[in-house]
C-alpha cells in the first residue's frame, strides 16, 4: 500500500519518514492517491490503485502471475464456442470439471450479433478457432506466456487437389471453411452452398500443428444453416465460390478421404491455451501502432522480461469513480509495470476482473463494470488450481485492506484466514491486533495518532495479516450532506424543523472514514441548536445564520434561512378568526404572503389578486387568447390569470380596454366573480336566499343581486354586521382566504 506524501507534517520525524515512504507517481495514470497489493495464491498477487488525473479518478486492478505448479491459466468459453456467458457462469463450468477458479479477466473481441471471437482460441491444446491474422496470447503447459501471431494455415486435400481454407470455426466467406462440433449446434451460414460432413479417426485431435485423415460421411446441398453432428467436422463452401472449388466438391463421394493439414508459426505448437486480440500494445518494449482512440474501460495482458504475466483492467465511463484510459496510455502503464510485450483485450462494458479474494470462498467482482453489472461475453482467461483445500489455517487476512481515516473515527475490522493453498479456513479463536495509530477493541479500530502505517493481526505461528492505514487530523475539505449523500450549500428550513446532517472529510481527493462525532458542530445567528452528531433543530423565529462544522484546523459552513411554514406568518396568530383559512390556503400554494413573514390580513384584495387565486386553484392553465386590456401588462404577475378569466367569461373589464387590476375588489364584485367561477365549474345556480336581512340591500347593484344571494345561500359571505352587507366595501385578504377556504372545503 502506498500513499501520496502527507501535506501536513505532524512532526519533523514523521515528515521525514513519510517522505522516505512516498512512491514515485504513476505519471501515465495521474497522481497516485492509494494502492495496495494482496497475496492471493502461490505466484499470484492482486494490486489495486487509485489515481487523480487533475480532473477525475482512474482506478486500476491487476493480477501479477508467475508460472508455478499450483496455479495455471486457462482459456474458457461456453459449452460451445459461440455460447456466451458471464464470468460467474463460465467459472461454474470449470468448477464442474474439477478446477478451482482463482480469478481472471474477459477475453477476445467478438462479433456482437453471434458472439464469434475474432482471434484464435486454443483450449487444452485443441485448436478451437483459427486466428484470422490477429495477434494472440499463448500459454504453454507450464503456465508461461508468450505473445505473437499464430499464423495458422489450414489446407484440405482431396480428389488430387489441395485447397487452402479461409478459416476454422469462423464465418464462411468465399472459400472453404472448416467447422467442428465445438463451434455451435449449427453453422451460421445464411446463403446456399455445400456442407460436407467428415468423420475424424478415433482419438484424433485438431491442434495448431497437425495432419488428420477425415472420411466423407455425407455431402449436403444446404440452403443456409447446417447441423454439425457431435464429434464430427464439417467442410463448407458457398455456392458463390469459383468453379475449381465447386468441381472439387462435386468430385467427392461418401467414403472418400480428406487430408486436413494445419500449420502455425514457430513456437505456437507449444500453446496449451491461447486467445486472440485485435491490438498489439507492446512489442519488445515498443508501443504498437494504430491503437484505438478514445478513453474508456480497458482490459490488457502484459508479459515482463522475467515471464511474469500482468492481467490488467482500468475502469471507465463512470465520472467520479474512474474515467478510463486510452489504449496507448494502457501500453505506457504496462511499460511502467515492467512489461515488454502486451496485447489489448476486449474492453468497454466487457471489461471485467473477478477473483476469489484471500479468505473468501466465492468469486467477487473486483472492478466496477461500466454497464453496472457483468456483461456476457464470448470467452475469458482464468487462473485456476487443481489443488484442493486443506482447511487448515496458514495465513491471516485483515480487511479493509486500505483505509483513510479522520482522527477520532472508528472502523470495524474483519479477520479471515486462508489455508496453505489460498482457500478459506477457520479463524483461530485467539487473535491479537496491534497498531501505532489507534486502539483496537472488540474488532473496532479507533484512530488517535496522525500518520500512515499498518494495522496488524496475528495468531501463533500463522503468517500475520496487515492492512494499510492513513490517519489525518486536518482534512483538505469538509462537505455537509444529508443522509442520502446530497451536498448542501445552504439550507432553507421552517421554524422548529429538525434535520440530520452529515459531514464528509476529504484528503488528497479521497474521502476519509469518519463519524459525525469526529467533527465539532455549531450554529451561529440564534437560528437553533446542533448536537454533537449533526442533528440541527431550528429555532422558533424566522432568522438567517450559519451551521459550522470543524475538523482539526479545517472548517466549513453553510447558510441557513429559517421561515414560517406555508400559511403561517408573523402577523397571523392562532387566535385570529381567519388563522386556519390563511394556513390552509398557504399550504395549498394558493395564497402567498406580501413578504415571507407578513401576510397582510387587513390589506385590501385587488381585482388582480382574486383572479390570480382562482387561476392557481385551477392549476394555472394557459389561455389561448389575450384579453386585450391595456392596463394588463405582458410582464405582470397576473397577466396569464386575467387572460384565462376573461377567456372563460369569469371577468369583464370596466370597459373594453380597462380591467382595473390594482383596484381593490368590492364585496359585490367578489360575490359575482365567485359565483361565475362556481357556475363555470358546473355548480348549480339556484338560490332561495332572501336579502331581506340586509338593511342596505337596496345599495347592492342590480347585476350583483343574484351573486350576493347565491353566496349567502351557500354560507360563503356574511354581512359586515348582522343587518349590513356593505356591497361597495372592500374585501380584505383575510376575508378572501376564509371565503375561498369555505368554498373549496364546502
Amino acid at each position: 500500500m502506498t500513499f501520496k506524501k502527507l501535506r501536513r507534517f505532524f512532526s519533523a520525524a514523521l515528515a521525514f519518514s513519510l517522505m522516505l515512504a512516498t512512491p514515485a507517481l504513476a505519471a501515465v495514470m495521474g497522481d497516485e492517491l492509494d494502492s495496495y497489493t494482496l497475496h492471493v495464491r502461490e505466484g499470484t498477487e492482486y494490486s489495486h490503485g487509485v489515481y487523480w488525473t487533475g480532473e477525475d479518478y482512474r482506478r486500476e486492478n491487476y493480477i501479477e502471475y508467475t508460472p508455478n505448479g499450483n496455479v495455471f491459466p486457462m482459456v474458457v468459453y461456453g459449452s460451445k464456442l459461440l455460447n456466451n456467458g458471464s464470468f460467474t457462469s463460465m467459472a461454474k463450468l470449470l468448477n464442474e470439471e474439477g478446477y478451482y477458479v482463482v480469478g481472471g479477466i474477459n477475453g477476445d473481441y467478438y462479433n456482437t450479433w453471434d458472439f464469434q471471437p475474432l482471434g484464435v482460441v486454443i483450449k487444452d491444446g485443441r485448436l478451437i478457432s483459427s486466428d484470422g491474422g490477429f495477434s494472440a496470447l499463448g500459454f504453454r503447459a507450464d503456465g508461461s506466456a508468450f505473445i505473437g501471431t499464430p499464423g495458422i494455415v489450414a489446407t484440405a486435400e482431396f480428389s488430387g487437389e489441395s485447397y487452402r481454407l479461409d478459416g476454422i470455426n469462423k464465418a464462411r466467406e468465399a472459400d472453404f471453411t472448416l467447422y467442428t462440433s465445438d463451434y455451435a449446434a449449427k453453422t451460421r451460414n445464411d446463403a446456399p452452398g455445400w456442407d460436407i460432413i467428415l468423420s475424424p479417426e478415433e482419438d484424433a485431435v485438431l491442434t495448431a500443428d497437425c495432419t488428420l485423415e477425415l472420411t466423407v460421411e455425407k455431402i449436403i446441398e444446404s440452403k443456409d444453416r447446417c447441423e454439425i453432428p457431435e464429434g464430427k467436422m464439417l467442410l463448407s463452401l458457398p455456392e458463390t465460390s469459383d468453379d475449381w472449388r465447386k468441381g472439387g466438391v462435386l468430385s467427392l463421394h461418401e467414403g472418400d478421404t480428406v487430408k486436413l493439414t494445419v500449420e502455425c508459426s514457430e513456437g505456437w505448437e507449444e500453446a496449451e491455451n491461447a486467445i486472440g486480440s485485435l491490438y498489439r500494445l507492446l512489442d519488445n518494449g515498443k508501443i504498437g501502432a494504430n491503437l484505438p482512440n478514445g478513453t474508456g474501460p480497458r482490459t490488457a495482458v502484459g508479459i515482463k522480461e522475467d515471464g511474469t504475466v500482468v492481467f490488467y483492467t482500468v475502469d471507465g465511463r463512470n465520472p467520479g469513480h474512474s474515467i478510463g484510459s486510452a489504449a496507448e496510455d494502457v501500453a505506457k502503464r504496462l511499460l511502467e509495470l515492467g512489461c515488454v510485450d502486451a496485447i489489448l483485450m476486449d474492453g468497454g462494458g466487457s471489461t471485467t476482473m473477478n477473483m476469489v479474494l484471500p479468505g473468501q470462498s466465492a468469486i467477487s467482482q473486483i472492478n466496477t463494470p461500466s454497464d453496472g453489472s457483468q456483461r456476457s461475453v464470448t470467452n475469458y482467461i482464468m487462473l485456476v488450481s487443481t489443488e484442493p483445500p486443506t482447511q487448515t489455517a496458514s495465513r491471516l487476512v485483515l480487511s479493509p485492506y486500505s483505509s483513510r481515516m479522520l482522527v477520532g473515527a472508528q472502523l470495524p475490522l474483519t479477520v479471515k484466514a486462508t489455508d496453505s493453498v489460498g482457500f478459506a479456513a477457520a479463524v483461530p479463536e485467539s487473535i491479537s491486533f496491534s497498531s501505532s495509530y489507534g486502539d483496537i477493541k472488540n474488532g473496532i479500530f479507533t484512530a488517535h495518532t496522525p500518520g500512515q502505517g499498518k494495522i496488524k493481526v496475528s495468531s501463533g505461528d500463522l503468517t500475520p495479516g496487515e492492512a494499510d492505514i492513513l490517519v489525518v487530523s486536518t482534512p483538505d475539505s469538509i462537505t455537509i450532506k444529508d443522509n442520502e449523500g446530497t451536498a448542501y450549500t445552504s439550507l432553507d428550513l421552517e421554524i422548529g424543523q429538525s434535520i440530520d446532517l452529515n459531514a464528509e472529510a476529504m484528503y488528497d481527493h479521497l474521502p476519509l472514514t469518519a463519524q459525525d462525532s469526529c467533527f465539532r458542530w455549531s450554529a451561529m445567528g440564534d437560528i437553533g441548536t446542533v448536537d454533537e452528531n449533526g442533528l440541527f433543530t431550528a429555532g422558533e423565529n424566522p432568522k438567517d445564520g450559519y451551521i459550522i462544522v470543524i475538523a482539526g484546523e479545517k472548517a466549513a459552513r453553510i447558510a441557513v434561512h429559517l421561515r414560517y411554514p406555508p400559511g403561517i406568518y408573523g402577523d397571523v396568530f392562532d387566535t385570529d378568526w381567519y388563522y386556519s383559512s390563511v394556513k390552509i390556503m398557504g399550504e395549498m400554494g394558493y395564497m402567498k404572503g406580501l413578504t415571507e413573514t407578513e401576510f397582510g390580513p387587513q390589506e385590501n384584495t385587488t381585482r388582480a389578486m382574486l383572479v390570480t387565486l382562482l387561476h392557481r386553484i385551477e392549476g394555472s392553465p394557459h389561455a389561448e387568447t389575450a384579453a386585450g386590456f391595456e392596463d394588463v401588462d405582458e410582464d405582470s404577475w397576473y397577466y396569464d390569470a386575467v387572460n384565462w378569466a376573461s377567456e372563460n367569461g369569469l371577468v369583464t373589464g370596466y370597459d373594453e380596454f380597462t380591467f382595473g387590476s390594482g383596484d381593490s375588489i368590492t364585496r359585490e364584485q367578489m360575490a359575482t366573480l365567485l359565483m361565475r367561477y362556481a357556475l363555470w365549474k358546473g355548480d348549480s345556480e339556484e338560490s332561495d336566499e332572501s336579502l331581506e336581512r340586509f338593511a342596505d340591500r337596496d345599495t347592492i347593484s342590480t347585476w350583483a343581486m343574484d351573486a350576493v344571494s347565491w353566496c349567502a345561500h351557500r354560507g360563503l359571505i356574511n354581512g359586515i354586521t348582522e343587518d349590513s352587507f356593505v356591497p361597495t366595501g372592500t374585501a380584505s385578504r383575510a376575508q378572501i382566504a376564509v371565503l375561498l377556504d369555505r368554498y373549496i372545503g364546502g
